[in-house]
């Protein structure tokens, strides 16, 4: 794309230059800035004729209305304040949405992405709840093309960003197939073996169905050592408090983050060599297996040689397994790859909604047990195959964040002027969309959440 003829030095840090015939405004002189109604929780409801704005976007939908048109939404409080949305038709904006209100006639578009590439979270106010102030966005100056020049911008980035997220769409749904495949893989794997024509026998469990008849099905706690505390759940309560805990220390405290990630070098919590004396019993030993029990229930790890002792955190349980009868290996591909876990810990919890996995519930866990060599030779194909799966997934993922890097890089360059698209613009617009006409305020159109390539553009 080419760049425009002339440009000249603006006094803004961010910028620096924009098209010579560009103006520079202060915000407030192109919108006013006004935070929407309160709104209590119990009037958002899952449907309804009026969806309703927060800080974060949609809510929800309401029986009344507080606008009527085509507007940009600025996100006000919260971790993601500053966050840009748009709303076209009618709709209820919450107090904790800013809504931009035409002072002059403007492409809405075009305000949107430019203030949404200006990236406005970082003039939150530092608080426990961040939040923006209006009076300090109306203050700010931004580039400000003709408004012929703004349409033709909008019309260009409708037109790139619905090809853009098409694209997105694609990725995103092979992404998931490929998912879905690397999960009926391990499924397949750890209840058929290597030899689906092998005899089969019921395992007496519904969500298992048949495995192979030389196969076993035991509970996790018959595939634990004959250690004292083989299966743990970390302190409870009042043995380990917020107030033990500090930023450095002798002992490492593992919490679910370290499981999640798989990392247990960093260190979030320690306690004094003090405290660790009434929470002996909590160490854990390397190659012990790590289960998380809320929020992001049911992943686990190994736990690896460190050099320093650490214990378990409140939110984590410790399996240490008999390793005659079960590989680490096997265990961690049905915890953490296969659907049949989660299943598991429903049954025994005689729920369809787990919030915490209790050390009574996950003992009595019915896992398929081949014998321990089978178990490794299964592995050991299993990894062979995930493997391409799971470079196909990197390869997607990689696309993925390229095409959102260039989505966001060409909307920028657009608005701020460092490309010249009218000419582009001027191609499309035999195909740019038809307003619909305006509706009467007695009766107006329910508005919808809409995308940047989905937008009419005046």
């Amino acid at each position: 794309m080419k760049k425009y003829e002339n440009y000249k030095s603006v006094e803004l840090e961010w910028l620096g230059s924009v098209p010579a015939h560009w103006e520079v405004k202060k915000l407030k002189h192109v919108v006013g800035l006004n935070s929407g109604d309160s709104i209590t929780a119990e009037t958002i409801h899952p449907e309804g004729p009026y969806p309703v704005f927060g800080g974060n976007g949609l809510r929800g939908y309401t029986d009344s209305l507080t606008h009527e048109g085509h507007f940009v939404l600025i996100g006000r409080q919260g971790a993601l304040c500053g966050n840009i949305n748009y709303a076209q038709g009618a709709f209820f904006a919450s107090e904790h949405a800013l809504v931009a209100t035409p002072k002059v006639e403007f492409a809405t578009t075009w305000l949107g992405e430019l203030l949404r590439s200006m990236n406005l979270g970082q003039y939150s106010q530092a608080a426990a709840q961040p939040g923006l102030s209006a009076d300090r966005l109306q203050k700010l100056a931004i580039p400000v093309p003709p408004l012929p020049e703004q349409r033709a911008i909008a019309a260009y980035l409708d037109h790139k960003t619905t090809q853009l997220d098409a694209l997105l769409d694609q990725k995103e749904t092979l992404l998931q197939l490929l998912q879905q495949k690397r999960q009926a893989l391990i499924n397949e794997a750890l209840t058929q073996g290597l030899d689906p024509g092998a005899p089969r026998k019921p395992s007496g469990v519904a969500w298992l169905g048949d495995v192979p008849a030389h196969w076993e099905v035991k509970r996790l706690k018959h595939l634990l050592s004959n250690d004292k505390y083989a299966i743990k759940t970390g302190p409870f309560g009042s043995q380990l408090k917020a107030d033990d805990l500090s930023d450095d220390g002798e002992i490492k405290v593992v919490t679910q983050r370290n499981v999640l990630d798989n990392d247990f070098e960093k260190g979030l919590s320690f306690v004094s060599e003090e405290k660790f004396e009434s929470l002996k019993s909590f160490l854990i030993d390397a190659g012990d297996i790590l289960f998380t029990t809320r929020g992001t229930i049911g992943k686990a790890a190994v736990m690896p040689l460190l050099s320093e002792r650490a214990i378990l955190h409140p939110c984590l349980i410790k399996a240490t397994i008999n390793h005659d009868l079960l590989s680490q290996e096997w265990l961690l591909a049905f915890v953490n790859d296969s659907s049949y876990f989660v299943e598991g810990v429903k049954m025994e919890s005689n729920s369809t909604v787990i919030d915490v996995i209790y050390s009574g519930t996950l003992k009595e866990v019915v896992l398929p047990i081949p014998s321990l060599e089978e178990q490794k030779q299964i592995m050991l194909e299993l990894h062979k195959k995930s493997n391409i799966l799971d470079e196909a997934t990197a390869a997607i993922l990689t696309q993925i964040k390229t095409l959102k890097a260039y989505r966001q890089s060409l909307i920028l360059e657009v608005v701020t002027g460092k490309v010249d698209v009218r000419t582009e613009a001027k191609a499309l617009a035999g195909t740019a969309s038809t307003p619909s006409p305006t509706r009467q305020a007695s009766q107006p159109a329910p508005a919808r959440p809409v995308a940047v390539g989905q937008l009419g553009l005046f």
